[in-house]
């Protein structure tokens, strides 16, 4: 396993950053921490001096090396644990999420779809049954406009993902159901029942014409959308209930709270194979909370921090893992060749593979961070406690 270091920078930087450049301020200093988590807690802590209108960055500490690397990103590297010059990735934008003021803690689901038309859009839903969907404008000062409610949930929203057209959602939620909405006029043509516990997954099977629901009933059930009628239940092996869902070809990959990756050939059986997650260093085991396909390609994330990728065809034993922390991985997603991974730490990144670094992106103040999405122009999104940021490609 690869135990990855990190970087923490002073969550307002970007804003430190704007104020010397402007000329608000002659010159002003963020700290950086570099951290490697084991065989044993190491960390390097030292400041950034910005000057000369944002044009001059200097290390306060020798083992720190920080350089412009962007407008709106910088280079550090951290020679003695072992950090190469690192992108870290600072907000362009950061703000609340629509439906977000007043709502409850709780967790955030985010999705994006660009449909055939060209237009994108964004969905959001997060605790008290908040969803809303709208057209996506990274450019406008409020990049998630015009957006529509979608009513009928009633509660926490554990779950938003788009149909391959952009123009369909599909929404799971606490309240045992799942639903269909329009994305162009938010009317809910199929509400999907018989959970008899919260449903806190979705994967959409082909183009669409049948889904998968993920329930803590120790059920995965598939759909024919045009009935809203179960056509195939299958067991999760342990009744852990099941967490996370994804598809590819004819497999359903479900991870399940008792730390296994279970798998069906959902056109030929109901019984899955399973396999164990990896333990992090420290010997932790951590139920399985985040799933990503990415052709042949399987990405899993746990609760105890670590990630592993997989070939879809032997999914028996991970081809690479890496981990950095404790911290848990809230969320996978596959872009630009390499995994985005959110934390609940509030230090999300991406990795390459073989696992290195390549980003990481700052502004969370070690909020958790719920979910990371990318748009069409390669801009990622972040959310998490009804708050976003926005970092540009």
């Amino acid at each position: 396993m690869h135990v990855l270091p990190y970087l923490a920078v002073e969550p307002d930087a970007a804003e430190v950053l704007d104020e010397v450049r402007t000329g608000a301020a002659p010159d002003a200093s963020v700290w950086v921490s570099a951290y490697r988590a084991a065989p044993e807690r190491t960390s390097v802590h030292g400041g950034v001096r910005i000057c000369d209108a944002g044009a001059s960055l200097h290390a306060t500490h020798d083992a720190l090396t920080v350089a412009a690397h962007t407008p709106r990103a910088v280079s550090v590297a951290c020679a003695p644990l072992g950090i190469p010059p690192t992108r870290v990735c600072l907000a362009t934008r950061r703000g609340t999420l629509p439906g977000a003021a007043g709502a409850p803690h709780g967790a955030w689901s985010l999705a994006f779809a660009r449909s055939a038309s060209g237009l994108e859009r964004w969905c959001v839903g997060g605790p008290d049954a908040v969803l809303h969907v709208g057209e996506w404008c990274p450019d406008a000062p409020e990049p998630f406009a015009m957006p529509i409610p979608l009513g009928g949930h009633r509660a926490e929203i554990s779950s938003v993902r788009f149909f391959p057209s952009g123009e369909v959602l599909l929404t799971t939620s606490l309240d045992y159901t799942a639903k269909i909405y329009s994305a162009i006029d938010g009317s809910n043509p199929r509400t999907l029942t018989g959970h008899t516990r919260a449903v806190y997954s979705s994967a959409i099977v082909g183009r669409g014409r049948e889904v998968l629901t993920g329930s803590l009933d120790a059920t995965v059930r598939m759909w024919d959308v045009s009935r809203g009628a179960t056509t195939t239940t299958l067991a999760a092996p342990g009744g852990a209930g099941v967490l996370t869902l994804e598809t590819h070809d004819a497999c359903a990959y479900a991870g399940l709270a008792s730390g296994t990756l279970a798998v069906w050939d959902i056109r030929a059986s109901d019984t899955a194979a399973t396999h164990d997650a990896p333990r992090s260093p420290l010997g932790e085991a951590g139920g399985v909370t985040a799933l990503a396909v990415d052709g042949a390609r399987l990405a899993v994330g746990t609760r105890a921090g670590v990630c592993a990728v997989y070939d879809v065809r032997h999914p028996a034993a991970p081809l690479d893992t890496f981990w950095r922390n404790t911290a848990e991985i809230t969320q996978v997603r596959w872009h630009d060749g390499g995994l985005l991974v959110a934390t609940s730490d509030g230090l999300p990144f991406r990795s390459a593979l073989p696992p290195r670094v390549l980003d990481e992106w700052v502004g969370w103040e070690a909020d958790r961070v719920d979910a990371l999405a990318a748009d069409a122009r390669g801009a990622v999104v972040a959310a998490g406690g009804g708050a976003y940021a926005l970092y540009a490609p």
